[in-house]
């Protein structure tokens, strides 16, 4: 499949709606990407990045849709982009149809095949495709609100509260930091996987057996090179202890268990 990835022309949009992973997950199963010339630039995404992942750069958004079979994008075309809708062209994006009538009535003279994102249920019913955005709007709450608590912007002058940190003690488990940065860390390490979460709960403390699932991303030659999911990571607690090579220097003790970036150097890796 021939897959597009226009610059989002919405106001206030900086998102993009394929990062270089996703392109390079996309080409290795043979599809052919087009990202138009700056499309990540405002996510801090290079096109030298979008180069590296597989796809093949565009300078105009007309070509972007020309070129495509199937057009992805975060938020719905805008005015311009609608004389590039065709027949046979599928788009997949969030298109707030119901407030956006202008792009419904293009969406229908254009005859093309329009998927809108937000509207999108799994087999329980739920939205998945808004959880992360959901998650991200709850997340961003208090910083907006400390913003519009500071005076000169309306509010009282109130802190928030918060914590300075916790020490070590008998209820908090911390492990020392060391000198490496994540970065050197993960810039060392020829091959591995760079874990990012851990599900469930798989260690025996009798025997110290470990076993976790996890998610994250795949390290080549020191670089992320794509992201994991449905794995199994093991060893023994004692081994892997011993096994720990590097120890990053991004301790942050804001919880009551807390440990820096570490390396180790061998465990039983299962899954996909």
């Amino acid at each position: 499949m021939r897959i597009g990835v226009p610059t989002e022309r919405t106001q206030g949009e900086s998102r993009v709606a394929l990062a270089p992973h996703a392109v390079y997950e996309l080409t290795r199963a043979g599809h052919r990407v087009f990202v138009e010339a700056g499309a990540g630039e405002a996510s801090s995404i290079t096109d030298e990045r979008y180069e590296e992942a597989g796809a093949r750069l565009v300078e105009e958004a007309a070509r972007v849709y020309a070129d495509s079979e199937i057009v992805v994008k975060v938020y719905g075309p805008v005015e311009e982009e609608y004389e590039y809708l065709r027949e046979g062209l599928v788009l997949i994006s969030f298109l707030s149809l119901p407030v956006n009538l202008g792009l419904m009535q293009a969406l229908l003279d254009s005859r093309c095949v329009a998927f809108a994102m937000e509207t999108i249920r799994d087999a329980r019913g739920r939205l998945p495709v808004l959880t992360p955005m959901s998650e991200i709007a709850g997340r961003l709450t208090p910083q907006i609100g400390a913003h519009y608590l500071q005076r000169p912007f309306g509010g009282r002058g109130i802190l928030l509260g918060g914590s300075a940190g916790v020490s070590c003690s008998t209820t908090n488990f911390i492990l020392q930091p060391g000198t490496d940065s994540n970065e050197s860390i993960v810039k060392g390490t020829k091959q591995g996987l760079y874990v990012t979460e851990m599900m469930g709960f798989g260690f025996n403390a009798v025997t110290g057996d470990f076993s976790r699932g996890a998610s994250g991303f795949w390290i080549e030659k020191g670089e992320l090179a794509f992201p994991v999911s449905e794995v199994t990571i093991s060893l023994n607690l004692d081994q892997l202890l011993k096994r720990i090579d590097a120890v990053g220097n991004d301790l942050d003790p804001k919880t009551s268990v807390a440990a820096p970036t570490f390396r180790v150097s061998r465990m039983t890796l299962a899954g996909k």
